[in-house]
């Protein structure tokens, strides 16, 4: 329960910054404290049905 608290609540960061900021994903994944870009995006694939960049051409 806790890692998955901790884990929305950095997809929800860093959906933040996918829309707000021109930021690669890469560089929010860093600033978020995620390392591995795989299993972070397999993570927000799971909580969203979409890739984090899919999301961000969705919803600009």
């Amino acid at each position: 329960m806790f890692p998955r608290l901790i884990l929305t609540g950095s997809i929800s960061t860093q959906i933040l910054l996918l829309l707000f900021t021109p930021r690669p994903i890469t560089v929010i994944l860093l600033g978020v404290k995620f390392y591995s870009l795989d299993y972070f995006t397999r993570q927000f694939s799971d909580y969203y049905g979409t890739t984090p960049s899919q999301y961000r051409k969705l919803h600009r």
